[in-house]
């Protein structure tokens, strides 16, 4: 088995362990009629020992040698299942869009940040469709990082308004799992936009990318479990599915991520003067990711 499916692999069996345990804590812990969690519940602490393990799981896996330099050249017959990924990826984010735009029109004072959120988000989708024309054709290089910024900036835009929605929530374990989803998808997409300036750092991006992957599927995974199987949601009317629709994006495209950057699907290609001769491709212990 490749490494690459190694990694997602180990990342969807935590996520959808963590997934379940969080849907228990909604269920046993949670009082709805009081808005807390039961302090030192047994769900409560499982989910907190099994996000633990997984960090220092992934800790030792994503340390790889490796300082890529020069023009990064993706292998085209690598190039449709990362495409796929990532154009699921863009479509559920151009969703998440679409219900907020929505949710914005219905609400009678809804707040402006609502819309230029999802304004963001809609070009963030943009941006992504030109990433991957930068991947059809192949090559990583500067010109592209713009469309690589603007990422990082929605990230960002997001993680700010996430803590101002819960910023005088004192339940912290009814918001931390998504606090620390978003954390790691900001520190995933800044270390992603490395690569177009030269400046990789492929074991911080790995680790950044599977923490992200692993706590957005605790966000999805924990109300949609609970409402599955014990037909209510932890909190009557939370069901935020354009939130959902970010976090299944955020999954796919990190996980698209790791099979790129651990897979060696990379080659190194001479930037000096008309050099297209590419070079062999890395070490096992090494990785030339490119995004």
């Amino acid at each position: 088995m490749r490494r690459p499916f190694v990694y997602i692999l180990i990342t969807l069996f935590f996520g959808f362990a963590a997934g379940g345990l969080r849907a228990l804590e909604f269920q046993l812990a949670w009082d709805r009629e009081l808005g807390v969690m039961s302090p030192g519940h047994p769900a409560s602490l499982g989910l907190i020992a099994v996000s633990i393990l997984f960090f220092l799981l992934m800790l030792p896996l994503t340390r790889v040698r490796s300082k890529p330099t020069g023009e990064r050249v993706a292998s085209a017959r690598h190039t449709p299942t990362y495409l796929t990924a990532d154009i699921l990826a863009t479509v559920s984010l151009l969703v998440s869009a679409c219900l907020d735009i929505d949710r914005y029109a219905r609400l009678a004072e809804a707040p402006l940040s609502l819309l230029v959120f999802s304004l963001l988000t809609v070009f963030t989708s943009l941006c992504m469709l030109m990433l991957m024309r930068m991947t059809l054709r192949g090559v990583v290089d500067k010109a592209y990082g713009f469309y690589m910024t603007v990422p990082v900036f929605w990230s960002c835009f997001w993680l700010i308004t996430e803590f101002a929605e819960n910023s005088a929530n004192p339940i912290l374990l009814s918001y931390t799992y998504e606090i620390l989803a978003i954390v790691f998808i900001v520190l995933a997409i800044y270390s992603m936009a490395g690569f177009f300036f030269d400046m990789p750092h492929t074991s911080r991006t790995l680790l950044y990318c599977v923490m992200g992957a692993f706590f957005s599927c605790i966000t999805v995974l924990g109300p949609l479990l609970s409402y599955v199987f014990w037909q209510v949601w932890p909190v009557e009317g939370s069901a935020n599915w354009a939130q959902f629709f970010r976090f299944l994006y955020a999954t796919i495209h990190l996980l698209a991520a790791v099979y790129v950057l651990r897979g060696h699907k990379i080659s190194q290609r001479a930037a000096a003067g008309g050099g297209q001769t590419a070079a062999p491709a890395p070490a096992e212990e090494e990785s030339g990711g490119a995004l």
